[in-house]
This record gives structure tokens, C-alpha cells and sequence, in this order.
């Protein structure tokens, strides 16, 4: 399974102006560029590859083998978690509405995307949720991490 979903993921993907237009209604996002975060669920979404959220809880659903996927877009080895984000998650997954961690980078500018850019994604780690939990460890700084690649 861990191959097709790298196959999947690492990849070169050509922004088109669909994602372009949802990005500039994304309100809850702080700024257009965190709304730019959401292209790989997007895409997977858009073109079929998984199913769109439930809820809040989750970023896509893969129903046939039923993983509840938050995707995490790492700017580093480490995924940093703060405690108050912690208890959502666990909460999340002690009802089942979250099952799999998706880990993955891309090359990131200061420019926000547009229609024709291209954008390499390549897969991390895709990690059951619990076992990520169990793997955190204290932060010298603020919460928990796990060091994911």
C-alpha cells in the first residue's frame, strides 16, 4: 500500500485555475498563502483519488480501505504539535474520524500559486495516528514532537 501512496503523492502537479479559485475563498485560511497549503488535498479530492471530508476532523477520507487522513505540510524533520492542537487530535481519533497521518514537503516560495505553476510534492511518511501519538516525545519549546523523516 505504502508504494501506490507514494506513487500517488510524489509527483510534479500543474495548479489550475479551479484550485486557484477556490484558494481565494479559502476565508478561514489567515492569509491566501495558507490557503496554497491545501492544494495536495485538493487535487486528491478533485480528481478522484479520495473523498472529501466528513468534517474538521480529517483532510480526506480514503473510503475503500477507510483511513481518515490529516495531511501535514513539514518545513522541517520534525512534526511540532502544541498541546491545545494535541487534545483535538487525539479527541479525533479516539471517535474514529481520524485514522492516518499523510507527512510531505514541497519546494515553498513567498509567491502565492497560480494557474500553471508547477508544484513537487513528495511523500514523507504515511503513518497510522496512534502510532505517531505514541512516538511523540516533550518539546524544549511549546507542546511535543515527532521526528518524522
Amino acid at each position: 500500500m505504502f508504494t501506490k501512496i507514494f506513487k500517488l503523492i510524489t509527483r510534479n502537479i500543474e495548479v489550475p485555475s479551479e484550485f486557484v479559485d477556490f484558494a481565494d475563498k479559502q476565508s478561514y485560511c489567515k492569509t491566501r498563502k495558507n490557503a496554497d497549503y491545501l492544494f495536495l488535498e485538493w487535487w486528491l479530492i478533485h480528481n478522484g483519488y479520495a473523498a472529501p471530508p466528513e468534517n474538521w476532523r480529517q483532510d480526506f477520507i480514503w473510503k475503500k480501505i477507510k483511513h481518515y487522513v490529516d495531511c501535514k505540510r513539514m518545513n522541517s524533520v520534525n512534526f511540532n504539535v502544541e498541546d491545545e492542537s494535541l487534545v483535538r487530535l487525539k479527541e479525533s481519533f479516539s471517535m474514529g474520524k481520524l485514522t492516518h497521518f499523510l507527512f510531505y514537503n514541497t519546494i515553498d516560495g513567498p509567491e502565492i500559486l497560480k494557474t500553471g505553476d508547477i508544484v513537487s510534492h513528495k511523500l514523507i511518511r504515511y503513518e497510522e495516528a496512534g502510532s505517531v501519538f505514541d512516538k511523540l516525545r516533550s518539546s524544549q519549546y511549546n507542546g511535543q514532537y515527532y521526528r518524522v523523516a
